[in-house]
């Protein structure tokens, strides 16, 4: 086996093979597979877009990336979201997790029992009104009565402060207008972050971090500002 390949243990216990980026030594799967607790059409279809982070390899470590599915993508990098939002949310079926989550986040009440829920869904343009063409939610909860919910999920980013068509705008500013144009009942929408744990969530630790501006930590825990309040936003471990 080449000097190139590196071994891991999976969430399982198996063995899983990769590379190492170039400079941060971020551990990339040959097969994206490895990272998810199952597949399912969301996933896959977002198996299938390349990635512009090829480049970040050797040239012996970019043939072992493509050999799985004829390219790379941003699903076998250790550090994505979206394989995490999928083994947590996809894999279950949303009747077992929607309730709780929605009380976890914003309070006891009674809601619809009947969720739809939707992974990376383009959301309306907030400032075009363009159907389609705005912000992608990693995954949206929506039910007959006006009932909708944008989700965030984030594993080891920040929250991005550079959207919108001046490039000015927060992810959250973004998604709260979108939720808004749904549905025009605050108590039955909102825009919600999933992050790690304070020590486990690096953007945690930089005073500048978009996430800091939204919320405090809380013992173990989140807390919005008055910020966050102002767009309907909360956020949980």
């Amino acid at each position: 086996m080449s000097d190139e390949i590196v071994t891991i243990e999976r969430w399982d216990g198996r063995e899983m093979h990769g590379v190492r980026s170039r400079g941060s030594s971020v551990f990339a799967a040959l097969d994206w597979r490895d990272l998810v607790l199952a597949t399912g059409s969301p996933i896959e279809a977002k198996a299938v877009l390349p990635s512009k982070q090829l480049r970040s390899f050797s040239s012996e470590a970019q043939r072992y990336l493509t050999q799985c599915d004829g390219r790379y993508g941003d699903l076998q990098s250790i550090n994505s979201e979206d394989t995490v939002t999928w083994s947590v949310f996809g894999v279950c079926p949303v009747e077992l997790w929607a309730g709780d989550l929605l009380n976890l986040a914003f309070g006891q009440m009674k809601r619809p029992s009947n969720w739809t829920v939707r992974f990376w869904a383009r959301l309306s343009h907030p400032e075009t009104g363009v159907t389609g063409h705005g912000p992608e939610a990693d995954l949206t909860l929506e039910a007959d009565g006006d009932w909708f919910f944008a989700i965030e999920a984030k594993w080891r980013n920040d929250i991005s402060g550079h959207q919108g068509r001046s490039r000015g705008k927060t992810q959250l500013e973004m998604r709260a207008a979108s939720v808004r144009s749904r549905s025009a009942h605050s108590q039955r929408s909102g825009v919600l972050v999933i992050a790690p744990r304070p020590d486990l969530y690096p953007p945690i630790r930089h005073r500048r971090s978009v996430f800091r501006r939204y919320f405090n930590v809380f013992a173990n825990s989140y807390a919005p500002t008055s910020e966050a309040d102002a767009l309907g936003a909360k956020a949980v471990t």
